[in-house]
């Protein structure tokens, strides 16, 4: 911080924080976001003119100062040549644990990159010495679409859970143009062994839960959005029929476990309702629903009866069934209260897969 071209009030603000914000400093997943007044006062004041001295301060030794001129410094995507030079050093810099560094890498790849700073990007993609939550976000969020998809298969080379759900995300994102290869990726880890993995391949692959979420490791920073895959597409290769038709049989597997995997049923009910889904998909979602209902484990129980009148919601009828059973009974009395939202909920979903379908028929009309 103490750099002769800083700014010296920006550097006594930083300060104040530092000695009085500590509780909130201290708790990695509440890392300036806890209530503190002086770190609020910071965010509010003018910072024009401030970038020079939060290039600098991405430097400092005190991860807490890097990571707050990371969260400061808002490019607006106007970064100077020399400024993007200097925000990749300091990514270069701080490629141990740090609260920064995939927000930092989130911020530059936002940015549009000469041809020989993308390449350094890229290396740090591929590099396994460079941290996997890096590497995530680079594979996740890069617009540089031909280096990203780099960095993707890259990671899905690998064999860490943590590398492999960084491409699970990856493939998300670069998933037009390498629909079959994507498809294939997530269907080999819809049983995998680590949970997160297995969340994000069966996330993506059925709709389910198709957001891209990243973050950092060291620090509660994380970015979070739909990059697309077969929720955000509908052409028959979008949809993976194959790797789905793979992934209900998976699930039916898993029906005798204590508790069924929470985003197993979910995709289920992705799967019964999705526009590109057969007949025969959406019925065996169904039934395979049903039999969660009737003969899962208790909280699989009450966990697949939601999901089926959530996604569905004229099962309400089926529902009833239940509304003395000691373990659904108060399930059916909760579904019967919050019906109307799950009503116009699938009211706009099929609304959306409307457009969406005539959008698809158009376009096959187009020459």
């Amino acid at each position: 911080m103490a750099a002769p071209d800083n700014d010296p009030a920006l550097v006594d603000a930083i300060k104040t924080v530092l000695r009085t914000c500590k509780e909130a400093l201290d708790q990695k997943n509440k890392f300036l976001h806890a209530k503190c007044d002086a770190w609020d006062q910071l965010k509010a004041r003018d910072r024009k003119g401030a970038r020079r001295t939060l290039l600098n301060l991405m430097f400092d030794a005190d991860p807490a100062v890097r990571r707050m001129a990371t969260d400061l410094f808002d490019s607006r995507s106007d970064a100077s040549a020399e400024e993007l030079k200097r925000m990749l050093l300091a990514l270069e810099s701080d490629l141990g644990p740090s609260p920064t560094n995939a927000g930092l890498a989130k911020l530059l790849i936002d940015e549009s990159l000469a041809p020989e700073l993308a390449d350094r990007v890229l290396a740090l993609g591929r590099a396994r010495t460079t941290p996997t939550d890096v590497r995530g976000v680079i594979a996740a969020w890069w617009e540089d679409f031909e280096r990203g998809y780099e960095v993707t298969t890259s990671l899905a080379a690998e064999s860490s859970p943590d590398a492999l759900a960084a491409a699970a995300h990856g493939y998300a994102h670069h998933f037009k143009g390498h629909e079959a290869e994507a498809c294939a990726f997530w269907g080999r880890h819809v049983a995998a062994d680590d949970e997160k993995l297995r969340q994000i391949a069966v996330g993506h692959l059925s709709g389910a839960e198709a957001a891209n979420h990243t973050g950092d490791t060291e620090s509660d920073w994380y970015v979070r959005g739909y990059r697309g895959g077969p929720s955000d597409h509908g052409t028959e290769a979008d949809w993976c029929p194959l790797e789905i038709d793979g992934l209900l049989s998976t699930i039916e597997k898993d029906l005798t476990s204590d508790v069924i995997f929470k985003t197993y049923l979910d995709a289920l009910g992705s799967i019964a309702t999705h526009l590109m889904s057969t007949d025969e998909q959406k019925k065996r979602s169904i039934a395979i629903l049903k039999q969660a209902v009737e003969k899962a484990a208790p909280e699989s129980r009450r966990r697949a009866l939601k999901v089926l009148v959530w996604w569905i919601p004229a099962e309400l009828s089926y529902a009833n069934r239940f509304a003395k059973d000691a373990i659904l009974g108060s399930d059916v009395t909760w579904l019967h209260e919050n019906i109307k939202g799950y009503r116009e909920e699938a009211k706009a979903r099929a609304e959306r897969w409307a457009t969406l379908k005539k959008t698809l028929e158009e376009e096959k009309k187009t020459p």
